[in-house]
């Protein structure tokens, strides 16, 4: 079984960074030196980036410590781990499921998927978040010649979830 960074330190490790990478901005006669300090103390976090966050086996109590600091939470997933969203406790401030294809054989060409049944999954994980007590968003990232059209489709797949908010994206290569 893998080890897994405590979420503690996890958290504590990425508000470092965030300090590390803005720390050469201090000198600069263009910032104001308030705004620097505030940058200091991170009060937003995005889980996402690399990888799916739901497959953190500490995610709930990464989110307990986040908001016990204050930290609004912005969970990303792929919505392909339905159960980790059954299991959220607490919820993240604002999910976001990125919907990325309108059906089972774009979504298998688009993104490679693990699962074969990856597509079922982010629909079940979709129906799941209809009933979350979070700020709820669906994502669409289009892609031209890949994703992009099937508009009654996507239509469908944002009436499962029944968001508080629908994001599109464009994506140029």
């Amino acid at each position: 079984m893998p080890e897994f960074d405590d979420p503690e330190t996890l958290l504590d490790r990425s508000v470092d960074a965030q300090r590390r990478i803005l720390s050469g901005f201090k000198g600069d006669p263009a910032v104001r030196v308030e705004r620097w300090d505030e940058a200091q103390s991170p009060r937003h976090i995005a889980i996402s980036l690399t990888g799916e966050p739901t497959l953190y086996p500490k995610m709930n109590r990464f989110l307990e410590i986040a908001h016990a600091r204050g930290i609004t939470t912005f969970l990303v997933t792929n919505g392909t781990n339905p159960d980790a969203l059954r299991a959220l406790d607490p919820l993240p401030t604002q999910l976001y499921v990125s919907v990325t294809a309108p059906n089972a054989e774009v979504f298998r060409r688009l993104t490679l998927p693990a699962h074969d049944d990856a597509f079922d999954r982010l629909r079940e994980s979709l129906a799941i978040v209809r009933d979350l007590k979070t700020r709820r968003v669906v994502r669409h990232t289009l892609v031209r010649g890949w994703n992009l059209g099937w508009v009654e489709a996507y239509a469908e797949l944002d009436r499962l979830a029944r968001p508080d908010f629908i994001e599109t994206k464009g994506y140029v290569y």
